[in-house]
């Protein structure tokens, strides 16, 4: 039939369309450094002159995989999300968790960020080394508004985020456009934009 077009050599394997991805892999890095590709229980990462696989990485029970803009960073999600530094083939942190959030890169890879959903809290992490950036200690959070959905980083700015609160009827949805400052040991300064 015409959906075998879209099966893994995996999904040929089992004679049926195995749980994960929506779409099997292949998939191209966002600047076309790297073809990603899924085999069991792994994924690589093919570039160079010659497409020679140049990276191997565990990933069992994979849903999700997703590379920062400037192709330092390769989240995997199965059982949990793990987030990679491409170059040295390394783990940078595990974070349990269902597939909820959606993690998404600023535009240099120094920042990525979410939302916890229900709970209006933005979440902004280093990249490099997967802390949480906060205001002020003790909270667990960059940022947290009630209303809070959506956000999205700047394409061009590295420091500049927009985020969307919702409102009632009358208000309906409220965007604001901030920069993020990163003023040392994990700490941040939000400061809306005029």
């Amino acid at each position: 039939s015409d959906n075998t077009k879209t099966w893994s050599e995996m999904d040929r394997r089992a004679k049926r369309l195995q749980k994960g991805l929506p779409a099997p892999l292949p998939m191209w890095s966002p600047q076309g450094t790297y073809l990603i590709t899924q085999h069991p229980g792994t994924i690589r990462l093919w570039g160079g002159k010659s497409m020679q696989a140049t990276v191997e990485l565990p990933a069992a029970e994979l849903q999700f995989v997703q590379m920062s803009p400037s192709e330092k960073y390769l989240v995997v999600f199965g059982r949990e999300f793990n987030f990679w530094d491409v170059q040295n083939a390394r783990i940078i942190r595990s974070i349990p968790g269902h597939c909820g959030p959606v993690f998404k890169y600023n535009a240099d890879d120094s920042m990525v960020a979410c939302i916890l959903p229900g709970k209006g809290a933005l979440m902004v992490y280093d990249a490099a080394t997967m802390k949480l950036m906060t205001q002020e200690l003790p909270p667990k959070y960059t940022m947290q508004e009630d209303g809070l959905c959506s956000f999205a980083w700047s394409p061009t700015n590295p420091n500049i985020i927009a985020h969307v609160v919702s409102g009632d009827d009358s208000i309906g949805y409220r965007v604001t456009i901030e920069n993020i400052t990163d003023i040392g040991d994990n700490l941040v300064d939000l400061s809306p934009i005029a």
